[in-house]
């Protein structure tokens, strides 16, 4: 009778060992490869946070590609820029499953600007007008054309699939402008954009607006008027890449946002108590330009042939991991 006992206990306590100690290395196994995807997935499912409801979304890839492209580039380009603009923002969306970081830590993506730009259908109306069946076709045949491609660089899928509205003439390379440095993502000529419309705007600020707006932001600068300030270098395509505010040196992007800028490829200048910057193209610069592809998409090129002019070394594949 005591064997039993103990043997019975003896089970019981391998199975207790067995749970506590294994089923955390399997929940581990599942969240670390929580979704597997090959090009023949129609339906695999992203999390979208909406920030005008503060709600998080479950939506189908390929549907919120749809949402995406509806918001980032104008309908109106050629298909074959649509089909590159497909594959960044697929590339975009995927790399963020696969890396398992979240946004607010509750999403893979937001419809902003933060990851990437997106409407529902409610208002495509709004949007296209007269014109939406025609774009929407347009746009879903892009997707469908490019069904399942992503870029690839080194045998791996690209981490940031990044870009931008108008460049200034030449792209930027990633390290000039974030804080990490992509081989694909280096200054390239993106010579189209200078024809973009709006692709040069002139702000204008008073002195004093001008230096309050720095000493709020960056209480150790110190700067009293506008000859505080100096621009130290330039990045390669011409943008400021750092800038001396009295005591503080910042990035010429953390600049551009200060001042609520198109682009950190600014010129400045002083005339009375006026301060003057005048600023060419739209965005960060990096990676892929939407107006130089729409003007290359209607030159005649194709979406492979864009992608692998503004992506350095990239191969575009079926995803699969």
């Amino acid at each position: 009778m005591i064997r039993y006992i103990l043997r019975k206990f003896l089970l019981l306590l391998i199975i207790f060992t067995s749970i506590f100690f294994l089923l955390p290395l399997a929940v581990i196994g599942i969240s670390n490869n929580q979704i597997h995807y090959n090009s023949e997935d129609k339906d695999i499912i992203i999390t979208l946070y909406r920030h005008a409801t503060d709600s998080v979304e479950e939506i189908e890839l390929e549907k919120y590609l749809e949402g995406v492209l509806s918001a980032e580039m104008p309908a109106k380009f050629d298909i074959e820029a649509l089909k590159a603009q497909a594959v960044a923002s697929r590339t975009y969306v995927i790399s963020k499953l696969i890396s398992g970081n979240k946004i607010h830590d509750i999403a893979h993506v937001c419809d902003t600007i933060h990851s990437q730009a997106y409407i529902d259908e409610s208002m495509y109306d709004q949007k296209f007008g007269s014109k939406k069946d025609e774009y929407i076709k347009k746009i879903r045949d892009a997707i469908d054309e490019t069904s399942g491609e992503v870029l690839y660089y080194d045998g791996e899928i690209a981490k940031n699939a990044l870009y931008f509205a108008i460049s200034s003439g030449q792209t930027e390379n990633s390290s000039e402008v974030f804080s990490f440095d992509e081989p694909y993502l280096k200054s390239v000529d993106s010579l189209f954009d200078q024809d973009a419309p709006n692709v040069t705007k002139e702000y204008v600020f008073s002195e004093e607006e001008f230096v309050n707006r720095i000493n709020n932001e960056y209480s150790n600068a110190n700067v009293k008027k506008y000859d505080d300030v100096e621009i130290l270098e330039y990045t390669e395509s011409g943008s400021i890449y750092r800038i001396k505010l009295g005591n503080e040196i910042i990035r010429g992007l953390d600049f551009r946002y200060l001042f609520e800028l198109n682009s950190s490829n600014i010129e400045m200048k002083k005339n009375g108590d006026k301060i003057f910057m005048n600023v060419r193209g739209y965005g960060h610069g990096v990676g892929l330009s939407q107006w130089g592809a729409g003007k290359m998409a209607e030159l005649g090129y194709k979406y492979d042939e864009i992608l692998k002019h503004y992506y350095s070394d990239i191969e575009i594949k079926k995803a699969s991991f």
